[in-house]
């Protein structure tokens, strides 16, 4: 035995996770540590129970073998899983099978091994990944390859414009969609989900993706040229019914307010439409993107109220 003494306590972290221990080595050998010795890796020199409802824990004094690693853990923060625990714990990702194995740093068969009586379910997952891996393979001619793409946190403007409505699109090399991942995570075409991640975060957090797709490919999230959002629909809506109420509200001074050429900013502008007699709606007032925006719809629809006006 070596001098190698730690202390290692099994209480929750927070969101309830769990928390895990393994022994690893000295050969290609892991098993998970239970609280009780293992005979010539892991001798426990005594513990102290403290009882706080859910949170009632155990903290060990261990002393490790010679050539034993002692990794520990909690199931992850995002996704409660063990794989998200080991990511974090190692700093190595552990999406595929051949990946938890180097985070363990043990062979293939032992990692597989492990996962399955740890983890049952992950390891239904992790064979899924395969099997989608090898599907989209066999029936690419280019191969296939594993891509990740994360996007989120959108702007007032962005949410606006359908941010949360926009698919994940794969284009090959050429620009050409070859594949789609809809807003609500349905894949189409040439492309596999193998892992969907959902961040918390400011306008609705964000997502991470880990995709199959063919050789050469790449991902992009955002609108599609020639396809209206919902949300960008009703925005849109939104600003023709308040330009045409702005129109009708102050008749012939907001048609000239609105056809007139600017050659100043925002808040002459602002203040010269006062003046005028027709103030600019405060929720298009804010910066010169929307203000601009609501001038020229007023404009077009202008020559319409001119005729209502003679």
């Amino acid at each position: 035995m070596s001098n190698n003494m730690i202390n290692w306590s099994d209480q929750l972290g927070p969101r309830k996770r769990r928390a895990w221990a393994l022994i690893i080595g000295p050969g290609d050998e892991i098993e998970v540590f239970q609280g009780k010795p293992i005979p010539g890796k892991v001798a426990v020199l005594g513990y102290d129970y403290e009882k706080a409802g859910i949170w009632s824990h155990t903290t060990y004094r261990l002393q490790i073998a010679e050539n034993v690693r002692f990794l520990t853990g909690r199931f992850g923060w995002g996704t409660n899983t063990f794989r998200e625990g080991l990511r974090d714990a190692t700093g190595k990702e552990t999406d595929r099978w051949y990946q938890v194995a180097n985070a363990l740093g043990v062979t293939l068969p032992t990692a597989m091994k492990l996962v399955r009586e740890f983890a049952p379910n992950e390891a239904k997952e992790l064979d899924q990944v395969e099997d989608d891996l090898a599907s989209l393979d066999d029936n690419s001619p280019a191969g296939a390859t594993t891509i990740s793409l994360s996007y989120g946190w959108p702007t007032r403007k962005e949410r606006e414009q359908g941010f949360w409505e926009w698919p994940v699109r794969i284009l090959d090399r050429n620009g050409r969609e070859v594949g789609r991942v809809s807003a609500d995570g349905t894949p189409s075409g040439q492309v596999r989900i193998l892992k969907r991640e959902f961040l918390d975060g400011h306008g609705g957090g964000g997502v991470s993706l880990l995709l199959a797709v063919p050789e050469g490919c790449e991902a992009v999230h955002g609108p599609v040229p020639g396809e209206k959002t919902q949300a960008e629909m009703e925005t849109e809506n939104s600003l023709r019914e308040a330009a045409a109420e702005w129109l009708q509200q102050y008749g012939q001074p907001a048609v000239h307010v609105a056809c007139r050429e600017y050659s100043f900013g925002r808040q002459r502008i602002l203040t010269y439409a006062e003046q005028q007699g027709c103030p600019i709606p405060s929720e298009y007032a804010g910066t010169a993107e929307d203000l601009n925006q609501f001038l020229a719809e007023a404009a077009a629809l202008s020559e319409t109220f001119e005729k209502l006006l003679k």
